[in-house]
């Protein structure tokens, strides 16, 4: 089945390489697809990662060489003196070098593991690519059917009824091929078909009675002449008439082909892994390519990778073995030998047809179908790289597409919403630990506060964005009562030149507004491009840069009780009766001293680490305290404390290590509850024990109420 497969689309792909204009050695292409096929079919079959893999030419590639030879044939026909042997033997080293550079390039890409950088190029650009192949494989294919370009060469002299026959049958057969190959058909319908095919049309021939002779002068046929097979395609006699200064000009062309096939080989690889359902080695993938087709270069081949059509024929047989690599080219090396006899009885209609069909399926998949998903500037875009193919070739298309894509990409990158999250100041708050009553002012007042979260790269595109995103949101009715601006950077991986310059607008934006701008999260790079953009200029205030956006609400905290005339809870003094409660009797406070013992701790001492096992509980009596997370990149302070904060209750009721580390920021003196202190309290005076525990009890639901109420304000905003 692969073998009959194999050396109908070796014909097809012979009879397009050349074309019309080199009809006349249609043997020495059959000779380089057919050696081609041996080569690849062999290497790849042995060294893929996938079993029973077959690997052959493919469309795109064929399509650019295709185009590659006619540009040559027509540059030095229009010289004076070059003959027919040397713009062979120049279209030979041309396919040769251009082969031997994409198994150079799929074996350092392999080596080097460079394969996933291909896929850069934009889709709308491969799929144009794509869709500009199938639209010339059509033409090529109608030229091969009638024997002249019709697209160029279409006059009222040359309309005839053979010509008219000649379609009709090219025509009929693509129908059919699209009819067999339909889904539910049988996997032998293809090849059954083209057989029958040949098999009708040399019957016809012979019930004419008018002989082949008539048939071959009137252009039905391949070749003219029973050729004798042609190997090597290029004879080292010939090698004086290769001009290698059309060979250089072709240089950008096997530039594209290099893109094209390696694009279509990652493309390939990655379908037949989900078909196959295996893992696959990308880079073993990409060095089995490039030794196969090196090994065809030098052969005289033309380059090739994995075939998603034979290999799914040999899945669905339940075939999957490395000999069929090995059965596959020997089979075809045996039909190379008799090649010259079987083209001879090759009516062009049905490799024309086979052409045709499988560019009007390309055309189909890239650009009928991706009408349906691609956005309107991208299938624009595909359709001016289409165009560009048809009229202007292929190297002016792939620039056209690569500048397109980049632009599309910098439009779309743009729309991108850099703003993760906003907050007002009821909505987020600082991790200082304040009491019921300072919340509830700071709520009150929270509507005076805007907290923008950034993320992600600022150009040009976003930053404009930003800019505008944060002005709208400010010149709102309800944002008048706005006092205070945050914008945090944390998120942010890198602001380039053109961004601090749109950035810089936000700092008179602010002046004009009078707000209060606050700067948090910023560091590195990030950083100092920011301090460049918010500098002061022309009298304006300059922000203020703080480490992380809980410093920075602590800021605003501070500055909003301080304007409030709100005395600062850290300066005060509480004692225990106090945190136990003003109506817990006399006597047993009085009793419950004898548990607790004092410590005093000077400013930066710590109170205990993080993995420290703590001998009990503290309550902090005066000053405040940092309780903070260190990880091998920073460190995270997880809440500030002050008068009335219980430390260490984690570790002393569940037994366990402390998930944080302590750290006086002022002088502080805090009251210490020892385990054995605890446990004698529970002996000696149970009621004091339980109204111990109850208050524990609350401390710790109302914790939890806390963190449920920011987790909740977090995931609303």
């Amino acid at each position: 089945m692969c073998t009959v497969m194999t050396i109908v689309f070796a014909l097809a792909d012979a009879s397009l390489l050349f074309g019309s204009a080199l009809s006349n050695h249609l043997a020495v292409a059959v000779s380089m697809t057919m050696i081609s096929a041996v080569v690849l079919t062999l290497v790849v079959g042995l060294l893929s990662t996938f079993r029973g893999v077959v690997a052959g030419a493919q469309e795109a590639s064929i399509v650019v060489l295709a185009t590659m030879t006619a540009s040559i044939h027509s540059s030095m026909q229009a010289v004076d003196g070059q003959n027919e042997s040397a713009i062979l033997a120049t279209v030979v080293a041309s396919v040769v070098i251009a082969t031997v550079s994409f198994g150079f390039a799929c074996l350092v890409l392999g080596t080097l593991r460079l394969g996933r950088f291909i896929r850069y190029i934009p889709f709308p650009v491969i799929t144009g690519f794509l869709a500009g192949a199938g639209l010339l494989m059509i033409k090529f294919g109608l030229e091969l059917a009638l024997g002249f370009n019709p697209f160029a060469n279409l006059t009222i002299d040359t309309l005839s009824v053979g010509m008219l026959a000649k379609l009709t049958a090219t025509v009929l057969m693509v129908f059919l091929l699209f009819w067999m190959s339909g889904e539910n058909k049988s996997r032998y319908a293809i090849p059954i078909l083209v057989v029958l095919a040949v098999l009708v049309f040399l019957l016809v021939v012979f019930l004419s009675g008018s002989g082949m002779a008539t048939w071959v002068d009137s252009d039905w046929m391949l070749i003219r002449d029973a050729q004798a097979t042609v190997y090597p395609p290029i004879q080292f006699s010939d090698f004086s008439l290769i001009d290698w200064s059309v060979v250089a000009a072709q240089v950008p062309q096997m530039g594209i082909l290099v893109i094209v096939c390696v694009t279509g080989a990652l493309v390939k690889i990655n379908a037949l892994e989900v078909i196959l359902r295996t893992d696959v080695d990308q880079e073993k993938e990409l060095r089995a390519l490039g030794g196969a087709n090196l090994i065809a270069g030098f052969l005289g081949g033309y380059c090739g990778f994995h075939t998603l059509g034979l290999t799914q024929i040999v899945k669905r047989m339940h075939a999957e073995y490395r000999l069929i690599g090995v059965l596959v080219s020997l089979f075809t090396l045996i039909a190379f030998v008799f090649s010259a006899d079987l083209l001879f009885y090759m009516p062009r209609f049905v490799f024309a047809a086979i052409i045709i069909w499988v560019g009007v399926d390309m055309v189909i998949n890239f650009l009928l179908q991706p009408m349906e998903t691609l956005k309107k500037l991208e299938m624009a875009i595909v359709v001016l790289v289409v165009l560009l193919i048809l009229f202007f070739g292929f190297i002016p298309a792939m620039i056209f597409g690569i500048i397109a894509g980049m632009f599309l990409f910098i439009i779309d990158f743009s729309r991108i919403d850099v703003i993760r999250r906003q907050y007002t100041g009821r909505h987020i708050q600082s991790n200082v630990d304040r009491t019921g009553e300072i919340r509830d002012i700071l709520y009150k007042h929270g509507n005076e506060l805007r907290v923008f979260c950034i993320h992600g790269f600022l150009f040009f595109g976003t930053s404009y964005r930003l800019v505008q995103q944060v002005r709208n949101n400010l010149e709102t009715v309800r944002a008048k009562q706005v006092r205070f601006l945050i914008l945090d950077f944390e998120k942010v991986v890198r602001v380039d030149s053109s961004a601090r310059v749109t950035l810089s607008r936000l700092v008179a934006f602010a002046d004009a507004r009078n707000l209060t701008f606050l700067v948090s999260g910023a560091k590195g790079d990030v950083q100092v491009a920011l301090q460049i953009a918010f500098c002061a200029e022309d009298g304006y205030r300059s922000p203020q840069f703080f480490d992380s956006l809980d410093h920075a609400l602590e800021w605003y905290e501070h500055w909003q009780l301080n304007d409030l005339r709100v005395g600062a809870e850290h300066g005060r003094r509480i004692g225990l009766h106090e945190w136990v409660g003003f109506d817990f009797d006399k006597q047993l406070m009085n009793q419950m001293f004898q548990y607790v013992s004092s410590r005093t701790l000077a400013a930066g001492e710590t109170l205990f680490r993080k993995g420290e096992l703590t001998d009990g509980m503290y309550l902090v009596q005066y000053g405040s305290l940092d309780i903070f997370v260190a990880t091998d990149e920073e460190t995270i302070r997880v809440r500030k404390v002050g008068p009335g904060a219980v430390l260490g209750e984690v570790s002393l009721y569940l037994n366990q290590p402390a998930t944080a580390s302590v750290v006086a920021t002022t002088d502080a003196e805090v009251l210490h509850f020892t385990r054995q202190q605890l446990t004698q309290m529970l002996l000696e005076n149970p009621a004091i024990a339980a109204h111990f525990h109850e208050r524990m009890a609350r401390v710790m639901a109302y914790r939890m109420a806390d963190n449920n109420r920011l987790i909740k304000a977090r995931t609303d905003s």
